[in-house]
């Protein structure tokens, strides 16, 4: 009937009983007819005869396993209890300390044996007692709930931003002798949230402010957030767009595949991915005008959701210049290709002038008409020279194919650099007369002759 654990102790007991003659008293387990083990506590003695000898024992036993029950249920609390991080402390009616654990003691620096008993004032002083501690029990007693957060200065300089709650201390009989409080330090916690709610509030200003329209979407694209310059941009007030889908935002034409295009983005990997594929993202504005416009779109998860955020740029201003532009340039190779037809229907006039001056002056050099003069030969050659370099700057302005790849074929010869200085200087002599310039060639017959264009020499 007895466990083998409580064997030994039951042994004990009677053994010690025998031994001093006293009554025993032992708390136990024993099998019950169920099966199950109960706790009982069993008193009693033996019966002697004259002769000292045990006839009997006699007492009662008591069957107690509620109350054993009840007193582990009370242990384990009190385990809970003492290794909280929460500070826990029961008071009676009269502001006395029935109880503290250490999370409650530790930031006092005060020991068990130096709160329990004691008023609460001997902690906490007359300011938080008459301010706190009666108001809320009195709140407690009308059958209010009392549970607040706020910064509170306890003596000694402590400060804590805490979060409290009250309990009633409920009797077996139903009344109410007193109260537990259990207070968090959020502290940190509240500092954090001050500062991320700081941050968010920036970040809400700078999207607020930000020249860029920027739309949050969720994952059915429903618009979340909406800053003023999609506003602006759009026409809508912020606060309808969130009552909007993105759909509203694009043409029809183009809606079905952007819709494809969002979602199947939004479904994989990608943190962020351009949207500005020429001629086919346009927005759709409020009045029904459209846009051409540049997308970027990003996302990020929140709260387990993943979102979208999507930054449009309105380029119409960028198109209007890039048409400008193309216009511009249609219209320059329109004029070079008249350029060039004109050059080349005239090409024939220039040259043909020049060609028969040439003819004619060696016609004259050869003395057809009679044979010319010393005088009369030299201007003869002056001429024909003049003409000849005037026909290869003609053929050199009228060959546009050399001018426009930058080309020039160079005729390289031996060059008799004086004869080809006073060549030049003939050419030149009128024109220097006219400016009451005179031209020397003081050029040594004993240089050596150059390899050069003799024409583009001259130049």
């Amino acid at each position: 009937l007895i466990p083998p654990d409580d064997v030994q102790p039951f042994r004990d007991a009677i053994q010690g009983h025998i031994a001093d003659l006293l009554p025993f008293d032992i708390i136990i387990r024993v099998r019950h007819a169920n099966g199950h083990y109960i706790w009982v506590h069993e008193r009693g003695q033996a019966v002697w005869d004259e002769a000292g000898n045990i006839l009997r024992m006699v007492g009662s036993i008591t069957d107690i396993s509620k109350r054993k029950w009840a007193e582990e249920e009370l242990r384990r609390y009190e385990v809970i209890v003492a290794n909280s991080s929460d500070m826990i402390a029961l008071m009676d009616r009269d502001y006395k300390y029935l109880a503290a654990n250490q999370a409650y003691l530790r930031p006092f620096g005060k020991t068990k044996d130096q709160v329990v008993g004691f008023p609460v004032k001997s902690l906490l002083g007359d300011k938080l007692l008459h301010e706190k501690i009666k108001p809320n029990f009195e709140k407690l007693l009308s059958g209010d709930e009392v549970h607040y957060q706020e910064w509170i200065t306890f003596p000694g300089g402590w400060r804590a931003h805490l979060d409290v709650s009250y309990s009633p201390y409920v009797g077996a009989s139903g009344e109410i002798l007193g109260m537990v409080i259990i207070a968090r330090d959020i502290s940190e916690h509240f500092e954090v949230a001050g500062k991320l709610d700081a941050a968010t509030g920036r970040l809400a200003s700078i999207i607020g402010q930000a020249g860029e329209a920027i739309i949050t979407i969720d994952e059915h694209q429903d618009i979340q957030l909406f800053n003023q310059a999609a506003a602006e941009l759009f026409g809508y007030t912020s606060d309808s767009a969130t009552k909007l889908n993105l759909d509203d935002l694009i043409p029809e034409l183009h809606c079905d595949a952007h819709r494809k295009h969002v979602a199947k983005f939004l479904g994989s990997t990608d943190n962020q991915r351009l949207m500005n594929v020429p001629g086919e993202i346009s927005g759709l504005r409020k009045d029904g005008s459209k846009f051409p416009a540049e997308a970027t779109i990003s996302s990020f998860v929140s709260n387990g959701e993943k979102l979208g955020t999507v930054m449009i740029r309105d380029i119409s201003d960028r198109v209007q210049w890039e048409n400008r532009l193309r216009d511009a340039s249609n219209e320059a190779q329109l004029a070079n290709r008249a350029k060039t037809e004109f050059l080349a229907n005239t090409s024939h006039e220039l040259r043909t002038p020049m060609n028969a001056i040439i003819g004619f002056t060696e016609l004259l050099m050869a003395g057809v008409p009679g044979d010319p003069t010393t005088r009369q030969l030299e201007y003869f050659k002056d001429i024909h020279g003049s003409s000849l370099h005037l026909l290869g700057v003609i053929n050199d302005i009228l060959d546009l194919s050399k001018i426009e790849a930058d080309v020039v074929n160079l005729k390289e010869s031996d060059i008799e650099l004086p004869q080809a200085v006073e060549s030049t200087i003939r050419i030149l002599s009128e024109r220097a007369d006219r400016g009451g310039l005179t031209l020397l060639n003081q050029v040594p017959d004993a240089l050596p002759w150059p390899r050069a264009d003799a024409r583009i020499l001259k130049q």
